[in-house]
């Protein structure tokens, strides 16, 4: 087990009841059980509504919650599948179409109709002379191995013909048989029968289940569990059918992380999956399976023949053959296809370079964009380098696509980063944004983990004598900005070795410092090209773009500053909806909307704030403050200031000084004597503005005693006798 994780006894996938292996995987569903770094909390940082504790892991939690079981990972509905009778599924003329028949070697096309000649099933592949045949091998009655009567075909697969068989010796349930190789060599088929038997020992709820090898006319078949529903292939081409569209994202990403789930079982048994598609991965109810083996391998196995898809499988197979990586960009693939309008997949966008950049779901959605960019790097390092690291952001991406389309939002940690630090209502900052978690491979993770809580110079002086690690200079990156040396935390910056997506977080964080906004775009996308389910970035990019705002607003063209507060309130938005718990993104996407004159959009972003936080109290402050307020020139309505009498009830028992609430009082007080004078003796408003008679005399009246309130906390001076001659102004009998 690598350092810093931490094994479960139990695992903690529902219903269960197995246990973790020595790699932290449960030995009865396969499902990954181990747990993220654990560092100790930083000072300030909050974890209030995070949904766990900062050392359970993301890949854990997620991905098994919801009443309607895992598939959707209780964010999003997806729709059950109807089993399918077996009977109905027999093909009544089984041939492959002329367009399908290729190959197995050289992939070119075989047994095409040439003049004076009909169209082969059955020849030499004139290319490379490699033998072909595209009838079917069993015939409907025909027992095999004693066993297993045959029904008929089901489907044309890589290796021949699949057929639905009854297993006589079973209570008669249907199988499937699917060729695994052709030889007349007796010793060579028991040999590779007894190499493949490793299949039988594949257990998991996600994979189909190998019941047999046999031998039947020199040829050998699998004998597998018959699972009876549609193929994401199938779904996918029947939803666009009805809607003229691909799958949803949200439903893309549900397939990929249950397909993640089963992959990662199969890599933790030393297995290669090799051939991800949509035609081999099946929904039955709200389960889905992979249901085709036939291309399992071991990781070491050097020898055997490769199997797998034009347009799925890795630029690198042919030269380094399969591997965890090739696995991983299949699963890039496949939710690509699903979900994108992807012409030339098999062609000219066989790899991930040529994904369709400007289609419409990746600018709506542009962390799905990242992830499969990630996902299908042409350079297997910089892929995913396991399935539990790529379903953790693949949950993440779906927690943001399904909170933008409307859903409920669902805390969960991030194994990436900490809780949000005590965030600041009023102005945008990089030291409110969460802090990455250290690196747990790095020699000094233990040293940082047990780093006491102090002053930026007292960390400095004890980080003095530590291994001048990667970790421990950005450490050092960070004390130097906490004490506002933005010069040593570049030069510490710059001596940190190597590249990764700590450094670009730290470069950004310096940059932010030092209000050099296009570095700090660039260092914060990097990060989410690395982690693209990860909110801190996100955070930081509306933050960086506040500062472009504000500055644009002071001496920019205004077209500029319209752009950036558009921008900041995108990206804030993005991070309140998906998780509440940040709430400096909810400050940052109120403030932001107010400078665009979007009043609802303002309100609804303080309405975000939850009341665990502990901004809760400062939010409903703001709010109140919002409501009373003119907002792009528009004054408030009486709905408006009857919610913000509300809200200011609502702070009643809060730790709120005594001096804001009758400020908040006065604002509203004064925002209703607006409204009194401009509608006369109308009765377009309630007949009460917290508790007080709606009229301009009763209203004056209350606000004259609430500045003298006001004025009475003041110590004497002139702000006492600015707010007494403020009192004077609103007295009834002044205004004749």
């Amino acid at each position: 087990m690598s350092a810093g994780l931490q094994q479960s006894a139990v695992c903690l996938r529902p219903g269960c009841g197995g246990a973790a292996d020595e790699d932290g995987y449960c030995d009865s569903c396969g499902f990954w059980t181990g747990s993220a770094p654990a560092p100790r909390p930083e000072p300030g940082q909050q974890t209030v509504g995070s949904g766990a504790s900062p050392t359970t892991s993301a890949a854990v939690l997620p991905l098994f919650q919801g009443a309607r079981g895992n598939l959707g990972a209780g964010l999003v509905a997806v729709e059950p599948v109807a089993p399918v009778d077996a009977s109905a599924v027999v093909l009544t003329d089984p041939h492959v179409p002329a367009a399908r028949r290729r190959c197995s070697g050289c992939h070119g096309p075989v047994g095409v109709e040439r003049e004076g000649h009909r169209p082969l099933t059955t020849g030499y592949c004139t290319a490379c002379r490699r033998p072909f045949s595209f009838d079917p091998k069993l015939q409907k009655d025909e027992l095999v191995s004693g066993q297993y009567l045959v029904a008929g075909c089901l489907t044309h697969g890589g290796m021949g013909w699949i057929y639905l068989a009854r297993d006589r010796k079973l209570d008669d349930r249907w199988v499937v048989l699917k060729g695994l190789f052709d030889t007349s060599d007796e010793s060579a088929m028991a040999a590779a029968i007894a190499e493949r038997r490793f299949l039988s020992q594949v257990s998991h709820a996600n994979i189909v289940e190998v019941y047999n090898f046999v031998e039947h006319g020199g040829l050998g078949y699998i004998v597998m569990e018959y699972v009876g529903g549609s193929s994401l292939r199938d779904l996918r081409m029947r939803h666009r059918e009805e809607t003229g569209r691909p799958l949803p994202v949200a439903v893309a990403l549900a397939y990929g992380l249950e397909v993640l789930t089963a992959l990662g079982f199969l890599h933790s048994r030393g297995l290669l999956y090799c051939d991800l598609k949509p035609d081999n991965v099946i929904q039955s109810g709200e389960l889905i399976k992979l249901i085709d083996l036939g291309g399992v391998r071991r990781v070491d196995d050097d020898t055997s023949d490769i199997y797998g898809t034009v347009g799925y499988q890795a630029p690198e197979i042919r030269t380094h053959g399969p591997s965890v990586a090739s696995d991983i960009f299949t699963v890039g693939r496949l939710m690509a296809v699903l979900a994108v309008d992807f012409a030339g997949y098999q062609d000219e966008r066989r790899y991930a370079t040529s994904l369709p950049t400007d289609a419409a779901v990746f600018r709506q959605y542009p962390s799905f964009h990242r992830l499969l960019m990630r996902a299908t790097d042409r350079d297997p390092g910089r892929r995913f380098q396991s399935a539990a690291e790529m379903a953790d952001q693949v949950y993440g991406v779906l927690r943001q696509v399904v909170a933008v389309e409307g859903g409920d939002w669902v805390p969960a940690p991030s194994r990436y980063f900490g809780g949000e630090r005590v965030p600041d209502a009023d102005a945008p900052s990089w030291r409110t944004l969460p802090l990455p978690w250290p690196d747990p491979d790095d020699e000094a993770a233990g040293i940082l983990a047990n780093l006491p809580a102090a002053a930026p110079d007292q960390v400095l002086e004890a980080l003095r004598s530590a291994p001048p690690t990667r970790e421990v200079r950005l450490r050092r990156v960070r004390a130097a900005l906490e004490a506002d040396d933005a010069d040593s935390a570049v030069a510490e910056l710059r001596a940190t070795e190597g590249r990764g997506w700590r450094q670009s977080w730290w470069s950004a964080m310096v940059a932010l410092a030092r209000s050099d906004t296009d570095t700090a775009r660039d260092g914060l996308q990097a990060v989410l090209d690395w982690c693209p389910g990860e909110l801190a970035p996100y955070l930081g990019l509306g933050i960086r773009a506040e500062l472009v705002a504000t500055a644009a607003d002071r001496a920019g063209p205004p077209g500029v500053a319209v752009e950036a507060w558009q921008e900041a309130a995108a990206h804030y938005d993005l991070v309140s909806v998906t998780d509440r718990a940040l709430s400096g993104a909810a400050f940052g996407a109120a403030r932001a909307h107010q400078r665009l004159g979007n009043r609802a959009g303002a309100t609804t972003a303080l309405d975000r704030v939850p009341a665990t936080s502990v901004a809760y109290a400062t939010a409903l402050v703001r709010l109140c403050r919002l409501l009373c307020a003119d907002v792009g020139g528009t004054a408030p309505s009486p709905v408006d200031l009857t919610r913000a009498a509300t809200v200011l009830a609502a702070l009643d028992g809060m730790e709120v000084s005594p001096s804001t609430r009758l400020r908040l009082r006065s604002h509203l007080l004064a925002a209703g004597v607006a409204i009194a004078a401009a509608a006369g003796g109308g009765s377009a408003r309630p007949d009460e503005l917290a508790g007080i008679p709606w009229d301009e005399p009763s209203l004056r009246a209350e606000l004259e005693g609430t500045m003298r309130a006001l004025a009475g906390l003041e110590p004497p001076g002139d702000a006492r006798t600015a707010l007494v001659d403020l009192a004077n102004s609103w007295r009834p009998w002044s205004w004749r």
